[in-house]
């Protein structure tokens, strides 16, 4: 600008600049004037931006970045190759994911909510951030298991029946996120929602018993475990091998041929024979 003293000169557009410089003595009665000229290229400032495809979803949460960043001079710019430092940060602060990539994915195993950070550097050094906290949300992802005692029986000993003990980790979840819990004991007998299963078979073979959990943020998962009930052995008491069919030979009915069978046989006085 005209009239500047200074050393240092600012200016705000591109473009070339006579600079122009007059000294006088005292009087004024001597001037020295220097001229030059200087071309001014400025470097655009880039804004950094991001968006994300998937901010929502229940342990693992996998995520691709779009990187939305522009410059300050509205132009596209495409001859600029950025230079790229993603960071995915847990509410502890910790960064626990970085990437240099343009549009890098991110697989979050934990659940929790994560910020995400994008630093973007041209090469001549111009650099800007985009924060955003709380960006994405990792739901905690249950895993159903159970246990049924006991898991084979006889229709004899059912009594009052099986019982299923519910073994999934519930420590993982919020205490205010509602869980949802379904069985289904194998039978079509129909299915209940309590925390633990109880069921009472009413023909022997061998059933398959799921559990079914899902949480209000619609996080889901079933386990599968078979459980076999077995019809009670029928055998006679007495062998009359006379030729009338009946009872002419010793058979012992529903026996499983895949369990280990041991027939012991004693006299009318209680000795082994």
């Amino acid at each position: 600008p005209n009239g500047e003293t200074s050393e240092t000169l600012t200016v705000t557009e591109n473009g070339e600049y006579t600079l122009t410089i007059n000294t006088y003595n005292n009087d004024r009665s001597l001037t020295c004037t220097k001229s030059d000229t200087a071309m001014v290229v400025f470097n655009p400032n880039p804004i950094a931006d991001f968006s994300g495809d998937n901010l929502e979803h229940c342990a693992p949460l996998t995520v691709n970045m779009s990187d939305l960043t522009t410059y300050s001079d509205g132009q596209a710019h495409t001859d600029i190759t950025l230079t790229y430092q993603w960071s995915i940060i847990d509410q502890y602060n910790q960064v626990v994911l970085t990437s240099s990539l343009a549009e890098p994915q991110f697989t979050i195993q934990d659940a929790g909510l994560y910020h995400v950070q994008l630093i973007v550097t041209t090469p001549s050094g111009c650099i800007d951030t985009m924060y955003k906290p709380n960006y994405l949300l990792v739901k905690p992802q249950p895993v159903a298991d159970f246990v049924a005692n006991p898991e084979r029986t006889n229709m004899s000993e059912m009594g009052e029946g099986i019982r299923f003990t519910n073994i999934t980790d519930v420590t993982i979840f919020d205490p205010s996120d509602a869980i949802t819990w379904t069985w289904d004991y194998g039978d079509g007998n129909g299915n209940d929602n309590n925390v633990d299963g109880l069921h009472a078979y009413d023909s022997w073979g061998e059933y398959t018993v799921t559990l079914t959990i899902e949480t209000a943020s619609g996080c889901r998962s079933t386990i599968t475990h078979p459980v076999y009930v077995e019809a009670d052995l029928e055998f006679p008491n007495v062998m009359t091998p006379n030729g009338d069919n009946v009872n002419d030979v010793f058979a012992i009915r529903n026996m499983n041929p895949a369990l280990p069978n041991i027939l012991s046989i004693y006299d009318r006085w209680g000795t082994r024979v």
